[in-house]
Formats: C-alpha cells, structure tokens, sequence
C-alpha cells in the first residue's frame, strides 16, 4: 500500500564527468579474440533496442578499433525508441587500431527505451564487439520481433556517419554489438 513515504521514486542519476557512464546495451561476452565485422554491408545501420534504468548525461563516447581499414569511417550513437537519433560519434576513422573516444554536446537521456546504433562505410574494419546476439539471450529477446528490437535499420549511413532517423528495423540476430562506452 503506497503511503506518502513510498508514493515517490528516486531516479538514479549519472551526470559528473570522470564518474561513471554506461555501455550501449552489451551484456554477453567478448566474440572470440574480441574483433569480429560488426558491418557486413557498407553503409549498413545495425541496431540493438536496450531499457536505460537511469538518467544519464553523454558527453563522450569510445569505442575501439581492433582490425584496422585504410581510408574508412565507423560511427555509433544512440536513438530514442521512436527511432530518431540522439547523439552520435560523427565518422570516426578505423585507419588506425586502438580506443577511439570522442567529445559531443552534451545530451541528457531520461530512463527509458532506446537503440543503439553502429556503422561503417567499409566491410573489414573491426571494432571490439561481443558475441553475437543469436549466441546469448537476443535470441528470446528477440522471439517475439513485431516490431524488430534487434536488426539492421532502412536509413543507411554515409561515410560512417549515422543517419537522423532509423526507418524500419528489419531483425537480424546475427550482428555482433560493437562495446561502445557512454560517459557524462
């Protein structure tokens, strides 16, 4: 029975720069030796749906290359669940491996549901990625895919930057979810 001790929720908040942040919907293991293709398609925008149970501001994103590709672009960001894009890293070069982190406005995001997204304008480059979703619990996820929660979306990407809006999701439990770190 709600009484007024109980009848308001204290939402947890992630704002201070330096501490915390979180990771954009991984929760299974490294894929074997930890890069894998995350794009098999040029230009492909792949997504993962995951619930944020906090609040949280984005001021930086990282993500790391593992396979270098000369003269390409990789891209990744978040979207709100009615698939409009959020923040985004803007293309990133996979010319080089290693952590790649980039600065962006700051973007508040409140409790709820959202995707993840990821591309790239090559097919070889690799980022650190975990196993693909077919492999953990996406697969139950995922049984029930009106609408898709996990997939590649209609809107492509140019040059590895994300587009504004995802269009349809088409499901696709194959893709491997690059380990992307948001952080205030």
């Amino acid at each position: 029975m709600s009484n007024q001790y109980t009848r308001y929720a204290t939402i947890a908040t992630v704002d201070t720069p330096g501490e915390g942040g979180f990771y954009g919907g991984t929760a299974w293991a490294p894929a074997a030796g930890g890069s894998t293709q995350t794009i098999v398609v040029a230009n492909d925008v792949a997504v993962y749906q995951f619930v944020l149970p906090f609040r949280s501001i984005v001021r930086n994103i990282t993500f790391n290359v593992n396979t270098l590709e000369a003269g390409k672009f990789a891209g990744v960001g978040l979207y709100d669940k009615d698939r409009n894009r959020l923040v985004h890293s803007g293309a990133v070069s996979v010319a080089a491996t290693g952590p790649k982190s980039t600065a962006v406005a700051a973007v508040i995001l409140e409790p709820g549901v959202y995707f993840h997204a990821w591309t790239a304008d090559g097919t070889t480059g690799a980022l650190f990625a975990v196993a693909g979703v077919s492999d953990g619990t996406g697969g139950a996820m995922s049984a029930r895919v009106v609408p898709a929660k996990i997939g590649i979306a209609a809107n492509p990407g140019v040059a590895g930057v994300l587009p504004a809006t995802l269009g349809v999701i088409t499901t696709n439990l194959n893709l491997k979810l690059p380990v992307t770190y948001f952080e205030p």
